[in-house]
């Protein structure tokens, strides 16, 4: 029998199809408007880092800015890539290093 397509599998299916769907498109909107803009800078994020979901194993994780060498600790095994204090000075985010307002600069290749 559990190889059927069931009534509680569709069911099942569907309600998390909307569920993801609206969490797709609530997390869409903030990218446009913004509405965290002080926290999301003070944390030194980019819209698509703050606003997106990330997944991280539950983990005391030791690491390195790639910048300054500064040894780390994080509580996610999804670890920045800089430091704060790096990624303010350069103007970068801290999360994956690229730029804050993700914009390419000229002869920055």
């Amino acid at each position: 029998m559990s190889g059927k397509w069931t009534k509680d599998k569709i069911w099942t299916e569907t309600s998390w199809t909307k569920n993801h769907y609206s969490d797709v498109l609530e997390r869409s909107l903030n990218m446009l408007q913004d509405p965290n803009k002080k926290e999301r800078l003070d944390q030194q994020e980019c819209k698509m880092c703050f606003y997106s979901s990330h997944i991280g194993g539950s983990c005391m994780t030791k690491y390195k800015c790639k910048n300054c060498d500064k040894e780390l600790l994080s509580g996610s095994t999804r670890t920045n890539t800089l430091c704060l204090d790096c990624a303010k000075e350069l103007g970068y985010r801290i999360s994956c290093g690229g730029d804050i307002d993700m914009k390419i600069k000229r002869g920055s290749k």
